[in-house]
C-alpha cells in the first residue's frame, strides 16, 4: 500500500511539474505571438507613414507643375505683348520661358522619383527585417515545441 502510495505521489508531482511546465510554454508563446504583432503593427504604421510622405510629395509636384504652368501662361501673355512691339524679340524670350520651364519640370520630377526610389528602398528593408523577426519566432516556437514532446516522452516513460 505504501509503494501504491508513493508511486501515486510521484506521478501527481511529475504531473504538476508537467502543468508548469505547459503552463510556461504557453506564457512564452503568447510573448512570441504579442512581439509578431507589434512587428507588424510597426509594418503598418511605417506603410501607412510612407504612403502620406509620398503622397504629400506627388501633391507637392503635382502644385509645383500647375505653378509652372501659370508661369507659361504668363510668359505667353508677355510674349505675345512683345510680339505686337517686336517679334524678334518675342522668339527669343520665348524660347528662354521654355527652356528654363523644362529644366525646372525635369528637377522636380528627378526629385521625385529619387525619393520614390528612396521610399521603395526603405519599405524593402523593412520587409526583410519582419521576414527575419519571423523566421526568428517561427524557429523559437519550434524549439519550444520540440522541448516540450521530449518533456511529454520523458514523462510517458
Amino acid at each position: 500500500m505504501k509503494k501504491n502510495t508513493k508511486l501515486a505521489l510521484v506521478l501527481s508531482i511529475i504531473t504538476i511539474v508537467a502543468i508548469m511546465t505547459a503552463c510556461d510554454q504557453v506564457g512564452e508563446a503568447r510573448d512570441i505571438e504579442t512581439r509578431i504583432s507589434e512587428v507588424e503593427q510597426s509594418v503598418v504604421e511605417l506603410q501607412a507613414r510612407i504612403e502620406a510622405e509620398a503622397q504629400a510629395r506627388n501633391d507637392e509636384l503635382n502644385t509645383q507643375e500647375k505653378l509652372l504652368e501659370a508661369k507659361g501662361e504668363m510668359l505667353q501673355a508677355q510674349i505675345e505683348l512683345q510680339i505686337n512691339q517686336n517679334y524678334e524679340k518675342a522668339v527669343q524670350a520665348m524660347e528662354s520661358a521654355k527652356d528654363k520651364l523644362q529644366e525646372a519640370s525635369a528637377t522636380s520630377r528627378e526629385a521625385v522619383q529619387e525619393s520614390i526610389n528612396q521610399l521603395i528602398a526603405d519599405i524593402d528593408i523593412l520587409e526583410q527585417q519582419v521576414q527575419d523577426k519571423a523566421s526568428e519566432a517561427n524557429n523559437e516556437l519550434q524549439i519550444l515545441l520540440d522541448e516540450w514532446e521530449v518533456r511529454l516522452l520523458d514523462s510517458g516513460e
